[in-house]
């Protein structure tokens, strides 16, 4: 009886302390629009079964909250406050804290009257942001973020990574609302695999200082977030790969991405002769089921990158935050070119060959951190450092002669150079801002320094020779460059409201920019390159500049739900100090500016947008510009600098228009923009009887230049047809000066862009895409002679899903290159690529492929230009026909350790 009694009690005691187990639920709540905490909100939970409030409360000032639950189960939570739309969330308890994070609430005045939501929650409309659930789009297995990209509608991917969204180009790419790595979006696309990804967010992002202070602006860039799925923050995935192929090409990399709630760690590390980047793009690997290869740049390279990024966040609503990287990138190149240039004189015409040789060894490391500070609610400090330092080792040899339209020569020329180079450079921002209560009144400083320092020595050893006056000469010099640059910021802004939509901005900035340059001309005498050699003071130079600016301020601003205005204006004062160390040409100069700006954007429906901005802004000469350097390492194209330049002063006028309709895909954008220079600097130009062509920079006035360019995108519903049509048109108008005569040269450029493309699940991707372009080029020197040209350029991509886990792909290029003249060469090519590659184990993630790049052999590196009394054809040596074998395994380590989005092909 008495262990009876016991047990009851035991059991009584048990239950009465699970009854008294205490849940509670926390959360920060943020604005999305602006990404900052909003306070006094009001947080119910509401029992999910019966409706019955559990609980209330109001965030406090950092946006913070935390509720009670009294028992275990199924909550609603709920949000709300006056200015922005509700926010409902069902909420599980099933353990004592659960932590919601960051919740984000729309704005009213960004929101329309109801959230659009289409193909079953596919994708969803908030505001001015587009939201794609990653999983209602099929993608292949272990499949990068680029190939999910191509399946969202509204959203396109060039062969070179780069990214459109709704019409316009996509400048930075996010994750989980942070950079990663970098925030160029072809490298983020490349970095992340597409099942890691919970949802992808499109949306204009506001400058800092707008995001910070709340006021729009009108300034904004085309954006995508990536939002990570809760599993993949909860371990690690990636890929190893290695390929060799014939005749002597190979392509290893491997890519590992670890997260753990907020942290995230990712390296890289790659390999390869088959692209052409230099490594400077970090790419982790070629795309294994892919025909388009790296290949088609200038050279034949080498090259290795690594690299390692950590970022996390801390303390109570991550309260600080910080991220580092490391990378590093070295690159071999060895490559030929060829070129002609035909110069149009006054009274005659006449032709420059080139052959040239080059070798160039280049190594590079940087780092980056980046750190937030959330002070308190209403102040924040960010710090961002970045520094580099790189090393370069380049040789070149080139054979030129100069010749008549006849083929009569009039100089020729043999020329070596070698150059050996170091640099560093560091750059540190700090910004402070605060929020002084009243919404709209801020207060921020920014810091910013720049600093660049370079040294480079070299030799340049080349014979001349002129054949009408039967002479020749030869130049054997060392070459000693160094420069430092230091440039340093400092800006105070103050915003003031007027009322709920009017605002007034008040801001100063002293910038101060030194910029220093030793260069140094040594002869060393002939048959005897062991010297250190005389000094020549006739091509040596030692100059420093120095200027300083003070800019005073204001603007007013007009913020409404459809509509914005900003008028504005702002004094400076510019003072020049030159100092010719190895001269007499010491000089002080001052220059008093006016700089007005406005900008008028109306938004007359959702996802459509019309902006008319002008500003006027003034450009300072470069330091290259103003060295009275004669400048002789060719002696056939020789420049001079000009210290007596003056500023430059720009008007620019923008006015864009974009519409996007989510409901049948397609997009319509429209802009048109016209620049005025004021004392343009260009260059005037003395060419003699021998051909040697000697240049200084000077002012001029009469350059301008406009252009209109549109595009309409839309889908083709019944058979899922993806179409884009762009057109442009340009229109530059500069003058120079040639042998002391005016000339006037216009420039007009017409193109036409059509793409296609179709998509079939992960069973068929095919597209097409052909651009013409037409170039008019006109001197008023000449205006019997036509530097007419065009080009057309047709490419076609196709990629299908086989039965056994094979895939086979293709692609092919045409482009058409016509002469310009009778004397010209037909560099007109066909390039086409294959690949077939086969999945294995039983998660097909081991993959095997076989590629053949340049089937034909018919790849030739080409460029042609247009500009002022000339034109320029240039071919290069290029990588050509290729095979490559490549083994990749992708792995995976996750809650669920499968890439729920993706198909098993």
């Amino acid at each position: 009886m008495k262990a009876t009694v016991c047990t009851l009690f035991l059991l009584l005691h048990f239950w009465v302390a699970g009854a008294q187990q205490h849940y509670e639920i926390r959360g920060n709540v943020k604005d999305t629009v602006n990404y900052i905490t909003t306070q006094y909100t009001s947080v119910a939970l509401v029992q999910s079964r019966d409706s019955v409030l559990k609980a209330f409360t109001r965030t406090d000032e950092e946006g913070a909250f935390v509720l009670p639950a009294t028992a275990p189960g199924d909550y609603i939570l709920i949000i709300s406050h006056p200015s922005f739309a509700e926010y409902t969330e069902v909420v599980k308890v099933d353990k004592p804290v659960i932590d919601l994070g960051s919740l984000y609430l729309f704005s009213k005045t960004h929101l329309l009257n109801e959230v659009a939501i289409y193909d079953r929650h596919a994708i969803t409309i908030k505001g001015d942001t587009t939201e794609y659930a990653a999983d209602s789009f099929k993608v292949r297995a272990y499949a990068n973020v680029d190939e999910l990209l191509k399946k969202l509608p509204g959203i396109e991917v060039d062969r070179k990574g780069n990214i459109r969204a709704q019409g316009e180009n996509v400048r930075k790419m996010l994750v989980d609302g942070d950079e990663f790595f970098t925030d160029d979006p072809a490298v983020v696309a490349q970095m992340l695999r597409a099942s890691a990804v919970d949802k992808v967010q499109v949306f204009n992002k506001k400058t800092a200082q707008s995001e910070f202070t709340g006021i729009d602006d009108g300034k904004k860039i085309k954006t995508i977030n990536l939002v990570l799925k809760e599993d993949a923050k909860q371990g690690y995935f990636g890929k190893i790969q290695a390929g060799g192929g014939l005749p002597d090409y190979f392509d290893n990399a491997a890519v590992l991405n670890s997260f753990k709630k907020k942290r995230k760690l990712a390296a890289f590390g790659n390999m390869n002769n088959i692209s052409s980047s230099g490594g400077a793009d970090y790419n982790t690997s070629s795309n294994n089921n892919s025909s388009a290869q790296r290949g088609g740049g200038e050279g034949l390279p080498k090259n290795w990158a690594t690299g390692a990024h950590y970022d996390n966040k801390w303390f109570r609503n991550d309260a600080f935050g910080a991220s580092a990287d490391y990378r590093m990138g070295k690159n071999i190149m060895e490559g030929n070119s060829s070129t002609q240039t035909k110069y149009i004189l006054p009274d005659t015409q006449y032709l420059n060959r080139q052959v040239s040789s080059t070798f160039s060894n280049n190594l590079r490391h940087n780092i980056n951190f980046n750190s937030e500070i959330k002070i308190d609610s209403s102040s924040t400090l960010k710090i961002a450092v970045n520094a580099g330092k790189s090393k370069s080792e380049q040789r070149t040899r080139n054979e030129a002669s100069t010749v008549t339209l006849s083929e009569k020569r009039i100089n020729a020329q043999i020329q070596d150079q070698t150059n050996n180079s170091e640099a560093s450079n560091a750059v540190t921002d700090i910004f402070y801002g605060k929020r002084l209560g009243k919404p709209g009144r801020t207060i921020s400083l920014n810091l910013r320094n720049d600093y660049n320092d370079g040294t480079a020595t070299g030799f340049v050893r080349s014979i001349n020779e002129y054949s009408i006056s039967q002479t020749g000469d030869t130049l054997n010099q060392r070459k000693l460059n160094d420069s430092k640059k230091n440039t340093t910021l400092a800006k105070a802004s103050y915003t003031q409201p007027l009322s709920k939509s009017t605002f007034l901005e008040f801001n100063y900035e002293f910038n101060y920019n030194t910029n220093a340059s030793r260069q140094l001309s040594f002869d060393i005498p002939a048959g005897d390159n062991n010297t250190t050699g005389v000094l020549n003071k006739a091509y040596s130079s030692d100059y420093k500049v120095n200027i300083m600016m003070n800019t005073l301020g204001g603007s007013f601003k007009l913020n409404k739900k459809k509509m914005n205005f900003m008028a504005g204006a702002a004094i400076a004062q510019t003072d020049y100090r030159q100092q010719d160390y190895l001269g007499t040409r010491n000089m002080n100069q001052s220059y008093f500016n006016f700089f007005p700006s406005a900008m008028f954007q109306v938004r007359p429906g959702n996802n459509r947008n019309i902006l008319v901005n002008y500003n006027g802004q003034s450009a300072q000469p470069s330091l290259e510009q103003l060295q009275p350097l004669v400048q002789n390492t060719d002696p056939f194209n020789i420049s001079i600098g000009n210290p007596d330049l003056k500023q430059e002063f720009r008007h620019m006028l923008g006015i864009n228009y974009n519409s996007y309709n989510i409901k049948n895909g397609s997009y319509t954008f429209a802009n048109g923009n016209f620049a005025l220079t004021q004392n343009a600097i260009t260059q005037t130009e003395t060419v003699d009887d021998e051909g040697r062509r000697v240049y200084q920079y000077t002012n001029v006035n009469g350059n301008y230049n406009g252009g209109l360019y549109a595009g309409y995108g839309f889908k083709i519903k019944p058979i899922n047809l993806t179409s884009n049509v762009r057109a442009g048109a340009s229109y530059t108008h500069n003058t120079n000066y040639i042998n002391q005569e005016l000339n006037a040269n216009t420039s007009q450029n017409y193109s036409l862009d059509l793409s296609f493309n179709y998509v079939k699940d992960t069973l068929l991707d095919f597209s097409y895409s052909a651009t013409s372009t037409y170039n008019i080029n006109n001197s008023s020197i000449r205006r019997d002679v036509s530097n007419n040209f065009w080009s057309v350029q047709q490419e076609a991509d196709v990629s299908i899903t086989l039965p056994w886990d094979f895939r086979f792909s293709t692609s092919a290029q045409w482009q058409l290159r016509p002469k310009i003249d009778e004397n010209d060469k037909n560099n007109s090519l066909v390039r086409w690529n294959a690949a077939i590659s086969k999945s294995f184990l039983k998660d097909r993630s081991l993959v095997a492929s076989c590629a053949v790049n340049d089937i034909l052999n018919q790849n030739v590196g080409f460029s042609r230009t247009a500009f002022n009394n000339y034109i320029t054809d240039r071919t290069f040596l290029t990588i050509k026909r290729y095979f490559l074998f490549t083994l990749t395994w992708n792995f995976t380590h996750t809650r669920s350790s499968e890439p729920k989005n993706s198909d098993p092909q």
